[in-house]
């Protein structure tokens, strides 16, 4: 049996759901913040996710599970060993270790 061809009433649908979780997703990490007019010289992107996960004394395995990632995805950003951050690695760095979004996506554009 055939699959049926997806239609553009499913790709609209399917996209305004995924549109729905992020924006329940974004909610759930709090209102927009202000960020800091700076951050202290020398902060990555990698050594704030590292010392978040130190911080909430955390493994690698254990972010990576909870961002459905893998271990060597959370390795690579905390040794910035990625070379250009996505919104969405961003999102899932920052439910897991329950930091601002906004500030990940700020050191993110300084990579």
């Amino acid at each position: 049996m055939a699959a049926r061809p997806t239609s553009s009433e499913d790709i609209l649908v399917k996209a305004l759901l995924q549109i729905e979780d992020l924006q329940e997703t974004v909610q759930q990490l709090g209102e927009a913040r202000a960020l800091p007019q700076k951050f202290p010289r020398g902060v990555t992107l990698g050594g704030y996710l590292a010392q978040a996960r130190i911080n909430k004394k955390m493994t690698l395995d254990e972010v990576a599970k909870a961002a459905r990632a893998s271990k060597s995805f959370v390795w690579a950003y905390e040794n910035n060993k990625n070379p250009v951050p996505t919104v969405a690695a961003m999102l899932k760095l920052s439910k897991a270790l329950t930091v601002p979004f906004d500030v990940l996506c700020h050191l993110a554009a300084k990579v």
